[in-house]
């Protein structure tokens, strides 16, 4: 094996979780297609994404806020490596919800300063 055949083969199958029946079905390719990227082929970019948000190493960006999101361990991980499990996200909806307007708007401010140094 050569070395682009072992990257492809462990970004399919260790990274991303994926046998190649499940990677043809993602991508909806073939068997033989995936076999052919496994031995060197180069895989289309967008199959690599869609097999990198199959396995929840990439959320899908809607736009360009989500850059550096990711699924990991049943939370979502912030580009700053922060976990968020369901239940701290649930619970920062509940009291952004209840946040008088001077709390409103100094969330503002620090989600635009956030972006601001994440760029």
């Amino acid at each position: 094996m050569n070395r682009k055949t072992n990257q492809n083969y462990i970004f399919r199958r260790f990274q991303c979780g994926l046998t190649k029946k499940e990677a043809a079905k993602l991508c909806f390719k073939s068997v033989k297609t995936i076999e052919n990227w496994d031995a060197g082929s180069s895989i289309p970019p967008e199959c690599k994404r869609l097999m990198r948000m199959h396995a929840g190493r990439e959320i899908c960006g809607i736009n360009d806020e989500w850059y550096g999101w990711r699924i990991s361990n049943g939370g979502i991980v912030t580009p700053a490596n922060e976990f968020l499990d369901p239940d701290r996200i649930i619970t920062g909806a509940y009291l952004l919800s209840l946040g008088c307007e001077e709390d409103k708007r100094a969330m503002h401010r620090v989600l635009r300063y956030s972006r601001l140094i994440r760029k």
